[in-house]
This record gives structure tokens, C-alpha cells and sequence, in this order.
């Protein structure tokens, strides 16, 4: 491992502590902070991020900060890469999830950048479902 790779490792790890203990203390702030550190170095965090994921028993959830804590890092996940959050999702699935687990992780998986027209409105990029007639662009383009 070279010095620059053990360095992005710790960064990770950094990270990947900060988002999870804003999620499991209900710390938006701090649970934001990870975050947006993680989805920026992107597919290098994958592997750290499925492992926080696939090292706990999630047959049983007793607690909401629990809940947020497996929907945080499978958002995360998905944000940055959809198949790699599918294939976590599904393997939380045949693992034997508690069903509010499983509810949530599908539900969060079924959320694709394929299904949003993406354009830019004065600098903003906006996400429009392809399902809604395109009519909606222009109130939007029409915002002060």
C-alpha cells in the first residue's frame, strides 16, 4: 500500500466516523459534513462504506438512531454508485434483514439517475422525474 492510498484510507476513515456518528446522534450537521466529504472521493470509499454496512446484524433494529445509520451509508452508497448500493441492498436482503430495513434499503435503491431529466437553470442543475410532463420546466426556468 503506498503512502498516498493509506492516506486516502485514514481520510476515509476520518469521514466515514463523522457521518456515522451524525447519523446514529441525529447530528445533521455533522452527519452532512461526512457526507458530502465521502460522495466527493467517490468510488475509493465504496468498499469501506459496504463494509460499515455488511458488519452489523440487521435481523433485529431496536432504534431509530439504527434506522438512520443503514439509510445514511445505502443513500451514500447509492449516491455514489446505484449498482454497487443494489448489490448491498440485496445482500442486507438474503442476510435477513428486519423488514423495516428491507423496506427502506429497496425504496432507497429504486430511486435512479435514469428516471430524472437533468438540466440547469441559471446555474442550479434540477432533477425533473421523466414521468412528469416537461410543461414543469418552464415555471421553474420562471423563479426569481
Amino acid at each position: 500500500m503506498s503512502v498516498r492510498q493509506s492516506t486516502e484510507d485514514q481520510e476515509i476513515r476520518t469521514h466515514l466516523r463523522t457521518l456515522i456518528r451524525g447519523l446514529t446522534q441525529g447530528n445533521l450537521s455533522e452527519a452532512y459534513e461526512g457526507y458530502k466529504a465521502l460522495y466527493k472521493i467517490g468510488a475509493p470509499a465504496i468498499p469501506q462504506i459496504r463494509d460499515a454496512i455488511l458488519k452489523s446484524d440487521w435481523s433485529r433494529v431496536k432504534r431509530p438512531n439504527e434506522i438512520r445509520y443503514v439509510t445514511g451509508l445505502v443513500s451514500l452508497l447509492r449516491d455514489i454508485n446505484e449498482v454497487e448500493a443494489e448489490r448491498v441492498a440485496k445482500q442486507l436482503v438474503s442476510n435477513g434483514c428486519d423488514v423495516t430495513v428491507k423496506q427502506l434499503v429497496t425504496s432507497i435503491c429504486k430511486i435512479r439517475l435514469a428516471d430524472y431529466a437533468r438540466y440547469d437553470i441559471r446555474g442550479t442543475q434540477v432533477f425533473s422525474a421523466t414521468s412528469l410532463p416537461w410543461q414543469r420546466k418552464r415555471p421553474l426556468e420562471q423563479w426569481p
